[in-house]
């Protein structure tokens, strides 16, 4: 009973606080701070990173989409596997998921109700909840549930590439039948980038290499470099500054389609929902053919 009212307590307190801009901006506002006042390179890539916010700077931004990493530096489930890690880590599997839980709720107005951080701490909710009440979910079920929600919270939301992205990638990086997945998530989102760049396939190996780069290190060294001074900065800026050599050889320099400028908007948007809505299909088509072989 303890355990119910936790999660109903703590999911209706983020759902109701979700709508007041006023602290998800402020505690945002903090944050940018940080990373500005610890930080004297590669700001705008650590703001990404660490607080949610878009890149904006062009060349920078194109290389990275091109690479397909630009679901990585979109604050997303594979910053909230190492949060997950840590507090498991320190409080133990049984406290350390009610933790995780207040985290979110605060970590969700840290990145000012970014889109991919609203869908995954919706689909953490939504994952207490299945197992309390013992609702026999599968994961495709609750990453399409999670995406739900964070629309059914925020209605705008339904028009958030980042939103879409986030859901594509969870999608893939989750299923059990794909033995190199992040190779088969480039080719999966190559549809969606085609609509501001074109994808080069060329690159799938250095992304691979980039990805586990990224969150291996350079995730986890940019938020102690940011929260702590230390000697570990001028290293995770060298690592910056690799990532950004290797991304500059291997991409090649090819004019951008801007289809989504030839595009309406909604008509884009609607586009990507339907691919989702197939890859969904497929993968939950996938999960129970698996089932069928099993028994």
């Amino acid at each position: 009973m303890g355990r119910f009212c936790f999660i109903s307590i703590g999911f209706l307190l983020w759902a109701f606080l979700i709508h007041n801009t006023q602290i998800a901006r402020q505690l945002h506002s903090v944050c940018q701070r940080q990373i500005i006042k610890s930080n004297k390179r590669f700001v705008n890539e650590k703001l990404a990173l660490i607080c949610g916010k878009k890149i904006n700077q062009h060349f920078e931004k194109s290389l990275i989409t091109q690479a397909g990493l630009i679901h990585i530096f979109v604050v997303s489930g594979a910053h909230l596997n190492f949060y997950k890690k840590c507090f498991v880590f320190l409080f133990g599997a049984r406290w350390g998921k009610y933790i995780l839980s207040l985290f979110l709720i605060l970590f969700t107005f840290t990145c000012n109700n970014s889109p991919p951080i609203l869908r995954a701490t919706a689909e953490h909710f939504i994952k207490l909840i299945n197992h309390y009440f013992k609702l026999n979910f599968i994961d495709n079920e609750t990453i399409l549930l999670s995406g739900i929600l964070a629309i059914a919270l925020l209605p705008a939301y339904s028009q958030s590439l980042s939103l879409q992205l986030s859901l594509i990638c969870t999608l893939v990086m989750r299923t059990q039948y794909f033995k190199v997945k992040t190779f088969i998530l480039y080719f999966i989102i190559s549809p969606v980038l085609l609509l501001f760049t074109v994808p080069n396939p060329v690159i799938t190996i250095p992304s691979f290499l980039l990805t586990l780069l990224i969150t291996s290190l350079l995730f986890p060294m940019t938020l102690l470099t940011s929260l702590f001074h230390n000697p570990l900065q001028t290293v995770t800026d060298l690592l910056y500054t690799l990532m950004y050599r290797v991304l500059e050889v291997t991409t090649v320099e090819i004019q951008t389609l801007e289809l989504s400028q030839k595009l309406d908007s909604q008509k884009m948007i609607l586009l990507i929902w339907l691919y989702i809505a197939i890859l969904i299909y497929y993968f939950m088509h996938l999960e129970k053919k698996h089932k069928k072989i099993r028994l």
